[in-house]
């Protein structure tokens, strides 16, 4: 972890929007890893397992498409694009942690 604080300390202050955008790739990668965490391989869960694949997907194009700008472009329009597409799939993960402690209480 402090490694990447490092590097957001390092390159968060860069005026073209690069620093931002290492950032919401990094806000992006630990969205798509508490995702593949929370899914079990259940039948209920196929859907939202399909919708997070999908959105990283979407995620990934987005970062590939920022590694061929120039140094000098104005990421920050990206970076927000990416933590839209982190925050869907936090919404997904939150949705399947509430169905879970639904069924528990129904179950006790």
């Amino acid at each position: 972890m402090n490694v990447l604080k490092r590097f957001i300390d390092e390159t968060f202050e860069m005026m073209t929007g690069l620093g931002e955008m290492k950032v919401a790739e990094a806000i992006f990668l630990t969205a798509v890893h508490d995702a593949t965490e929370t899914m079990d391989n259940s039948v209920k869960s196929s859907k939202m397992i399909h919708e997070v694949i999908s959105l990283a997907y979407q995620g990934q194009n987005i970062i590939k498409m920022c590694s061929h700008l120039p140094r000098t472009c104005n990421a920050e329009k990206h970076a927000r694009e990416l933590n839209i597409v982190a925050h869907k799939i936090d919404n997904i993960v939150f949705s399947i942690h509430s169905e879970s402690s639904t069924e528990m209480t129904r179950s006790i």
